[in-house]
């Protein structure tokens, strides 16, 4: 068997080789550090010297991927729209805003006229355009303010293709409040189901504890990038904001993790793995997991090159650059991810469905449908295309969770987002890309050591 499991590894390893891309997907002329110095030349220029809350971090727009894909591009270096984004804030009030190309350097500019006089708007822009290679820039009046941006035109199918995402936006929050209301029933769960070997209280605030922990260091670490996306201001009631969503999140979380335990518990004694059965889930996981990354993502490879399916973003980019730690931010998020998705869906629903249905198959089949279409939402065009994806996923871990348990299906499912996040990344960022994958072995060991530490909890 780990014969077989090590020749999967192997394997998978060789796919997943074969699909990087040695040439970067845009080249960096401007980075973090040159958009800012620029930015703040302009601001001293325009007199936004002192008092006002700054926000940068890293974009892709959708119409910069699809556009390079309908006009068979090998890379973004042409297009406009992978920009560095700096946001001056003055309380709750935008008094400023530049976009810079990574590689094509400025991108557009809006000044607030409650904050700067409008003949130096307009000089700041005029000497910023004497700057540019050319091309149409439109001078925007509108809101009390100027905003100057290059025109540009987009494919008419792009355009479709980003209304139609858009328009499957009202279904993915019904989906989510669906599974709001199933979180409310693990919370019942947690309180009335007898645990026999489990201090549910000492459990659940151990748990959240340290599911708190990691959603708030992601936090910190994304926190520009988040407040830039949702496009808020970086206020203390932003924070606070932020800080309530992760108590919420950890929270729900290991209410369910324990509501599925209970759940368990009815017919077997709650314990805790073993030392070995911890390092033979581990493994487990990494080839299945492994296995999972390279057919997944060589069907999504050659679909793309078939130009059957088009990303209308790239979050792991995104999030990678904007931060000072990638790696260390993308670990935390693959992990807590794997840790919300696989405790929800296999640990609480699918036994849950399998004793309200009676039949394994049709609790598979029913939480990978659910699952799946809690994905319905993501950037990817057609929207049923990653409904599709994780819909396969989700039948391969949820058989997984009924022969390996939930051990397994955990190491699967990091490992699966720690590989397309890094074969993902390792276009504009090879070394964080190597460094994810280095880290995963640690994974075995902060996993010895969670278990050590739930020994004295319980």
């Amino acid at each position: 068997m780990k014969l077989l499991q090590v020749s999967a590894i192997l394997a998978s390893t060789s796919v997943l080789l074969l699909l990087l891309n040695p040439e970067p997907l845009f080249y960096e002329v401007f980075d973090k550090a040159k958009t800012v110095e620029f930015s703040r030349s302009l601001e001293a220029k325009l007199g936004l010297i002192s008092g006002y809350s700054r926000v940068t971090y890293f974009e892709i727009k959708a119409t910069c991927l699809c556009t390079s894909v309908v006009e068979k591009a090998r890379s973004l270096n042409e297009y406009r729209g992978k920009e560095w984004v700096t946001r001056l804030y003055k309380g709750q009030i935008l008094a400023y805003e530049l976009r810079m190309d990574a590689s094509m350097g400025f991108s557009s500019i809006y000044v607030n006229f409650s904050f700067v006089d409008p003949s130096v708007a307009l000089k700041v822009a005029a000497e910023l355009l004497s700057t540019t290679s050319g091309g149409v820039y439109v001078f925007d009046f509108h809101a009390g303010g100027l905003k100057v941006y290059e025109w540009q035109q987009t494919p008419a199918f792009c355009l479709k293709a980003e209304a139609e995402a858009l328009s499957w936006e009202d279904i993915s929050v019904m989906i989510n409040a669906s599974l709001a209301a199933f979180l409310i029933v693990a919370f019942i769960l947690v309180l009335t189901l007898d645990t026999p070997g489990l201090r549910k209280r000492r459990v659940v605030l151990s748990v959240f504890l340290l599911l708190f922990l990691a959603n708030s260091s992601r936090t910190i670490l994304n926190l520009h990038y988040w407040i830039g996306k949702r496009q808020i201001p970086p206020t203390s009631r932003s924070i606070i904001q932020f800080v309530h969503g992760d108590i919420i999140s950890s929270l729900l979380v290991c209410v369910v993790a324990v509501a599925g335990v209970a759940l368990k518990s009815r017919n077997t004694p709650f314990r805790l793995p073993e030392s070995n059965e911890v390092l033979d889930s581990w493994f487990d996981g990494l080839s299945a997991g492994a296995f999972l990354a390279s057919v997944m993502l060589t069907t999504l490879f050659f679909a793309a090159q078939a130009e059957t399916i088009m990303p209308l973003a790239l979050p792991s980019i995104e999030e990678a650059l904007s931060t000072q730690h990638p790696a260390l931010t993308i670990i935390l998020s693959t992990a807590l991810t794997a840790i919300s998705s696989e405790t929800v869906f296999r640990l609480l629903l699918l036994p849950l469905l399998n004793e309200l249905t009676g039949k394994a198959w049709h609790a598979i089949v029913l939480s990978s449908v659910i699952f799946s279409l809690s994905y319905i939402g993501y950037p990817l065009y057609p929207p049923f295309a990653k409904v599709l994806q994780t819909l396969a996923f989700s039948l391969v871990v949820s058989i997984l969770f009924m022969l390996k348990g939930f051990l397994t299906t955990l190491f699967t499912s990091y490992v699966y987002n720690v590989i397309s996040a890094a074969l993902s990344l390792f276009a504009i960022r090879p070394w964080d890309a190597s460094l994810l994958v280095i880290a995963l072995p640690l994974s075995i060991f902060f996993s010895l050591a969670i278990i050590k530490l739930a020994r004295y909890v319980i």
